[in-house]
């Protein structure tokens, strides 16, 4: 919730954060949407034994080209990719 005069930031992750679970700077990722530089940045997953990737990038809409759910054994469970 979000007091008058006060700005929520616990949803932004600081440089950092970011510098901090960055796994290959400058990943050329292919999507539908065609083919983006972004870093790679990996977090443990909450309530599973697995982890989250994320492309971002600030050449797409949204910010991100790809996520992805990997099990415990690198295993995509889950993905999703810009389409266009």
């Amino acid at each position: 919730m979000e007091m008058k005069g006060e700005k929520e930031t616990f949803n932004k992750l600081t440089p950092e954060s970011i510098e901090g679970v960055i796994i290959k700077k400058h990943a050329t990722i292919k999507v539908p949407a065609g083919s983006f530089s972004a870093d790679l940045v990996e977090f443990a997953a909450i309530g599973i034994a697995g982890k989250l990737r994320l492309w971002p990038t600030k050449k797409v809409p949204g910010g991100i080209a790809k996520s992805e759910i990997l099990d415990n054994k690198n295993t995509v469970e889950w993905k999703s990719e810009l389409k266009a």
